[in-house]
């Protein structure tokens, strides 16, 4: 791939880290009244995320291959009444270098060293023999730690997102869901002048099981909500009424909408 001059992609590149992980969890009560456990812990972790290999190959300043990151992690879970499951968390990631959106290119590259923090809670709780229903919930923020003079937020780091729903499956054979995931308004560029818009999408599927046969639907964006499968900031050129391109860039969100009310429908036969 261009494998002259400065501009050669070409190339092998050869690396290692070391990504040591240590954990403590602590059972201080266990079977005590509607207690069935209840675990302490704490985590330590070392990892670490590849780069592109075109910016690794490449000859002009070219890319770390790997890039460490370190989080700590401290929490508990429980399960009450041998049906209800809890877990929360607060965690804290060092990150060597962020994956940022260039826009220009379509693609991303390795950005300054950042820092995220946040907070995670998970439940399960089994309604009925065949009814279950499960939330999970993340708070976090997530800020550059070297200021290179625009900002520091991470753009379209998500900030708040929550995922839950009621799942069910009937010894008669009957099995269904109704799920929603959501993601909060997050900034879409390091000064936060932008803001890439939020939503809310519920689903819905239902179907029934007798012996070899199974008919089920799906209800995609059940709510017709307007959502952003994509989004964000970059600059652009528009045309006049006249068809003619501007002569300067306008600055912008630029998205890719998300599906409207779907159904999807099958049988299946099992042999």
């Amino acid at each position: 791939l261009n494998d002259t001059g400065t501009a050669s992609l070409t190339g092998t590149k050869y690396a290692s880290i070391f990504s040591p992980k240590a954990n403590i969890v602590i059972t201080p009560i266990t079977n005590w009244k509607a207690i069935d456990n209840l675990d302490l812990f704490l985590n330590y972790g070392e990892g670490f995320h590849s780069n592109d290999a075109r910016g690794v190959t490449s000859q002009n300043d070219p890319a770390r291959p790997l890039t460490k990151a370190i989080e700590y992690e401290v929490g508990m879970r429980t399960q009450l009444w041998h049906r209800w499951d809890i877990a929360a968390s607060v965690w804290y990631i060092e990150n060597g270098g962020e994956f940022v959106w260039v826009g220009d290119n379509g693609g991303t590259e390795e950005g300054l060293p950042a820092e995220r923090k946040g907070v995670d809670l998970e439940t399960r709780l089994q309604i009925l023999p065949w009814l279950w229903a499960d939330f999970d919930m993340t708070k976090c923020t997530a800020e550059f730690t070297q200021n290179a003079g625009n900002g520091n937020a991470v753009a379209l780091a998500p900030r708040l997102t929550m995922a839950g729903g009621i799942s069910l499956r009937h010894h008669s054979g009957i099995y269904g869901s109704l799920r929603a995931q959501s993601i909060d308004d997050r900034p879409a560029d390091e000064k936060g002048n932008f803001t890439a818009t939020g939503f809310t999408v519920v689903d819905m599927a239902i179907g029934y099981r007798i012996k070899h046969w199974e008919i089920f639907a799906n209800i995609g964006n059940l709510f017709n909500a307007e959502h952003y499968t994509a989004q964000f900031e970059n600059d652009s050129r528009i045309k006049n009424s006249s068809g003619v391109l501007e002569p300067t860039t306008v600055t912008d969100m630029h998205v890719v909408p998300g599906a409207e009310t779907n159904i999807k429908g099958g049988v299946k036969v099992y042999f």
